[in-house]
Formats: C-alpha cells, structure tokens, sequence
C-alpha cells in the first residue's frame, strides 16, 4: 500500500508539474518577444514563429526559446527564420542571460552595432549560472558597422565567485562573420573568459559549431574561433570541444589568431575531431 500511495503521489507531482509549464506564442499572444518573457514565470517556453524581431533581449529566469528552426543545425537545411535582430545600432546583446536554465534554440541572429550575439552574465561575475543551451542558431554579422570594444558571437562571461558552475552547452550553431573594427579589440567565435575569475565551470561541452570569417584588424587584435581564456583562480573543468568546423580567422598585423585557444586553466580539457583551416601565421589549437 505505501509503494501504491508513493507511486501515486509521484504521479500527481508529475502531471501538476506539466500544468504548471506555460507555452507563450509570439507573436500569436504577444507582439514582442520581451513581452513574452516578462508575462513568463521560469520554467515556461517561448515559441517564437517565423519573421523579424527588433529587440535586445534581457532574459532573469529560467526559459526555453524555440524558434521556427529549432533542432536544426545552424548551417543545415533550414526555412524561414525566426530572426532576432538590432536595426537601432545599440552595443546591447541580443540575447542577455542573466538566470540558470535557459535554452536559445533555432534562432537567426543578426547584430551590427552588437558586442555580443548572445552574452551570458551581468559583467559584475557575482554569479553562477547553469543549464545553459545554446543550439541550432544560424548567427551572422555581429560587430560589423562596428561597435567599440571586443566582438564575441557568444560570450560567457566566467564567475568571479568561487562556486561552481555546470552544464554549457553551445552545439549546432553556425557563426559566420563577426567583425572588430576598433583599436586592439579583438573577435571570437565561442568566448569563455574572465581575468579575475575565481569561479569552477564544469561540464562544459562545444560541439558541432561551424565557426568562419572572424576578423580583428587594428592594432595588436587577435582573432579565435573558440577562446577559453580565464585567469585568477577561476577555470574550466574537463571542457569538451570536438566536431567544430573553423575557417577564415583574420587578425590585425601584430595580434595572432587561433582556431581554438586554451588560454586559461582547463584541467581535463578534451580536443578532438575538429576541422581547422589556416593560413599563415595562424594556430591551430
């Protein structure tokens, strides 16, 4: 009788946890994707149709975003896109995540005046966001007008806390063109980095991105399709980064470029499988 009445109970939880999960339309019933998110309580989803979204997004709790690609590699055989964009030339992230347990899924992602494609943090690294996925987005041309500072498609900003982070995904996207136009500032691909870190990231896993055309061309700017760079006590544990496709790094005349760069502490790290394609003066990993 009491496994019945355990098993019963587990039941109720489970079927009162599904009706707890909302999924927002857009733009079906809401305009907007920030409206979406801010009538969301964590846990929800928003599925967002086919068409343009002028937004810069700023995401505090727990959501998943499915686009009209989603499950659908970023360079695969795609249709009409659910393409977030920044026509107003601000340096805002499109995507600013800023909680555990977001998932960006089958998005286009278009920035010019943009730092960042999607940035994960708040800068201050008084944080320790997990369960993270970001997968299946096509993202192009972010920095290109360009903004001042360093041009990341993707950019997880490392805690400076000393607690642990797990579970990164970033896999299936395709990140064509990211540019940094200004003096020394540099362009990356996939960007883990914080020179003060003091904070543990597990389970971190890169996989299955095409990665082309990043360009830094002023003063000592470097390129890197993947960059793990943090410094401090803070690092990387065990990272995996395996099946990416990297081509067509340009730095500056003094700065290096570097298909993949372990430039900080990463204890563990598995590189394999990935297809590089240099030309002079560039490394490989």
């Amino acid at each position: 009788m009491k496994k019945q009445f355990t098993f019963f109970l587990a039941l109720v939880l489970l079927v009162l946890s599904s009706w707890a999960q909302t999924t927002r339309y857009v733009p079906a019933d809401f305009a907007t994707i920030q409206a979406a998110i801010n009538a969301s309580t964590a846990g929800d989803v928003i599925n967002v149709a086919a068409g343009n979204y002028d937004e810069n997004l700023t995401v505090s709790k727990a959501l998943t975003f499915i686009g009209a690609n989603a499950n659908i590699a970023g360079n695969g055989s795609r249709g009409p896109e659910s393409k977030v964009l920044d026509t107003r030339g601000t340096d805002l992230p499109l995507f600013n995540i800023k909680s555990d347990g977001v998932t960006v899924n089958g998005f286009e992602l278009t920035a010019p005046g943009s730092n960042q494609a999607i940035y994960m943090g708040d800068g201050s690294g008084n944080y320790n966001y997990s369960n993270l996925n970001i997968e299946f987005n096509y993202i192009h041309d972010i920095g290109t007008l360009p903004p001042t500072g360093h041009v990341y498609a993707i950019d997880y900003y490392v805690p400076n806390i000393a607690a642990t982070t797990s579970n990164i995904n970033i896999s299936d996207n395709y990140i064509n063109t990211v540019h940094s136009g200004s003096n020394n500032k540099s362009a990356g691909g996939i960007y883990f980095a914080n020179s003060t870190s003091t904070g543990i990231v597990n389970n971190v896993t890169i996989m299955r991105n095409k990665i082309s055309n990043i360009i830094s061309t002023y003063g000592s700017a470097n390129s890197w399709g993947i960059l793990i760079g943090t410094s401090g006590t803070g690092y990387l544990a065990s990272p995996v980064i395996s099946y990416n496709e990297i081509s067509g790094l340009v730095s500056s005349s003094l700065g290096n470029a570097h298909a993949i760069g372990l430039e900080g502490n990463t204890p563990g790290a598995l590189v394999t499988n990935n297809k590089i394609s240099l030309t002079t003066n560039q490394y490989g990993v």
